[in-house]
């Protein structure tokens, strides 16, 4: 009867073990912290080329999958390289991001333990840019927009691989699928053979997700073109003649080949959206045409005034999500300028875009809340 107690106890005793120590698999949550995004691409990355055990069903499917026999290598945090072989056919490689982290993206399970991010200010550390290659686009045509990391300033020092996780306002805008474009020999893989990008976008809350990771275990320092990301406007809803897809970034995370966060700040950008064969405030015929504001200070505080070339008939402030704020402003004698007021506590983010309707069209601005 004591040893069948002492077999039924140690049997218990080996279970819970299992259960404690998270002996189980959610494919694609290779940092096993509850969700499937962009930074299991980067783990992936780190651990690009592995070999271990083949993960008994080898079962992609979202559910807490045995994991078998523990891998040799651990990351610096402790979490076994099984955890990336997210397949579970017992290497890691492009299936791996390319097929299980996209298919499972975004997915949950247990309690989220939120992931830490890069942090920086621009002038101070690197930045990655968003530059979109025209201000002004018909619907119907592509939206193009240059992604950048560092320059000659701010090179980067040991890069491995980057999480961009950016946001847009959907909600007036119809357009297709988001797409990346890496850069053609790219500073950061100059072979062509060594990098990796996984592009996930949530259309329906405005998010989009961009991953690139090196793969061969060595870091890289450089700075330059990331890549292009691009979407086709195919039209603007409401009946609007023009509209504006805002592009902010809202957490970045840049890591060297030990997982170390670097320093890096980021960035957001707008592009003014026409009607097809409509005339757009950046193409009028004469220069007398022209729209040209500046505003003071910006960033501001709560008080600024708005100055134009043009004669100001209105304005409107739209957050990045493209809801219409409450704005104090009053026209100065000439009507080429106004002063304005904002309550800068109510805000919802720390970036807003105006528009200033003038005689001659309308001009979009960015306003930074300081």
């Amino acid at each position: 009867m004591n040893y069948l107690k002492y077999i039924l106890i140690s049997f218990l005793f080996i279970a819970n073990v299992q259960i404690i120590t998270g002996q189980f698999i959610w494919p694609g949550d290779v940092n096993d912290n509850g969700i499937v995004n962009g930074v299991d691409v980067l783990y992936a990355g780190i651990a690009f080329g592995a070999t271990g055990p083949n993960r008994p069903g080898e079962d992609d499917t979202w559910a807490a999958q045995p994991i078998g026999d523990l891998w040799a290598q651990n990351f610096s945090n402790g979490i076994n390289y099984a955890y990336a072989d997210c397949d579970g056919k017992g290497d890691v490689d492009q299936n791996d991001i390319q097929n299980t982290i996209r298919d499972n993206f975004n997915l949950t399970h247990g309690v989220v333990v939120p992931d830490n991010y890069s942090s920086g200010s621009v002038g101070s550390t690197a930045q990655v840019k968003l530059t979109p290659q025209s201000s002004d686009v018909e619907t119907g045509s592509s939206v193009v927009f240059d992604i950048s990391v560092g320059d000659a300033d701010f090179p980067i020092n040991d890069f491995y691989g980057i999480v961009i996780s950016m946001k847009y306002n959907p909600d007036f805008i119809l357009g297709g699928e988001w797409e990346f474009e890496d850069a053609e020999t790219a500073w950061y893989n100059p072979s062509n053979q060594d990098a990796m990008d996984l592009l996930v976008s949530d259309d329906s809350n405005g998010k989009i997700e961009l991953a690139i990771t090196r793969t061969n275990q060595t870091p890289i320092t450089g700075e330059g073109q990331l890549g292009q990301l691009s979407i086709v406007i195919e039209d603007i809803v409401f009946g609007l003649s023009k509209d504006t897809l805002n592009l902010e970034i809202d957490k970045i995370l840049m890591i060297d080949n030990d997982f170390n966060t670097l320093q890096v700040a980021a960035d957001s950008t707008f592009v003014v959206i026409n009607k097809k064969g409509k005339l757009t405030s950046s193409n009028f015929d004469t220069p007398e045409d022209e729209i040209n504001v500046s505003i003071a200070p910006n960033p501001i505080t709560e008080f600024f005034e708005v100055t134009s070339n043009q004669v100001i008939v209105g304005c409107e402030v739209f957050d990045i999500n493209g809801r219409k704020l409450d704005l104090s402003w009053e026209l100065n004698q000439g009507r080429h300028s106004f002063s304005a007021k904002i309550n800068k506590h109510d805000l919802p983010s720390s970036l807003l875009f105006m528009k200033i309707y003038t005689e001659k069209g309308i001009s979009v601005q960015k306003l930074i809340i300081h």
